[in-house]
């Protein structure tokens, strides 16, 4: 009952999402993402992931600070859930982010293995997942990609694996 009722919750924040649009105020998406990481710092400890990060001092991002930070959460929490380890390495997740032609662009990389070629074609697709047996509702990317598209922006996969699998979301920056 309790995935059940986080299922529906994501679906409804989803769809209001969608329906209502976003709030657009001044947004850092540096220290936004530097929150992030420190509070998935024990999920990658229990998984012995050890989080990289190269981020600027700031970039600021016209948006919806709960929203932006629910996708930057999703992308690192996925990095986390499929990071493997390569030989005399410990698994590791790369967070950059830097500000490109008047873009902010936020880049999750981890080795692992990969997205299997029959869900790449619909991964920001709704209840498509391959981790069912572990809690995933298939909403998390979905959610990102909303997110991204309500901010002018996108997401896309750079790499779909193995060895590594790489997440670009892109979101317009002001200068």
């Amino acid at each position: 009952t309790h995935r059940l009722q986080g299922i529906l919750n994501n679906l409804l924040m989803l769809t209001r999402l969608q329906a209502r649009g976003v709030v657009r105020e001044p947004v850092d998406l540096a220290e936004l993402t530097r929150q992030s990481i420190e509070a998935h710092a024990s999920q990658a400890a229990r998984r012995r992931v050890r989080i990289q990060s190269e981020l600027p001092l700031e970039i600021i991002v016209p948006g919806d600070e709960p929203w932006l930070r629910r996708a930057v959460d999703n992308l690192i929490d996925n990095a986390i859930a499929f990071a493997e380890a390569r030989p005399e390495q410990a698994p590791q997740v790369t967070v950059q982010l830097r500000h490109e032609a008047e873009r902010a662009v936020l880049e999750v990389k981890n080795q692992g293995p990969g997205i299997s070629p029959e869900i790449r074609s619909r991964l920001f697709e709704r209840f498509v997942t391959t981790r069912r047996d572990t809690g995933g509702s298939g909403l998390g990317l979905a959610i990102v990609a909303a997110v991204a598209e309500q901010h002018g922006g996108r997401v896309e996969v750079l790499c779909p694996g193995p060895p590594e699998t790489s997440f670009r979301l892109t979101l317009p920056a002001n200068d």
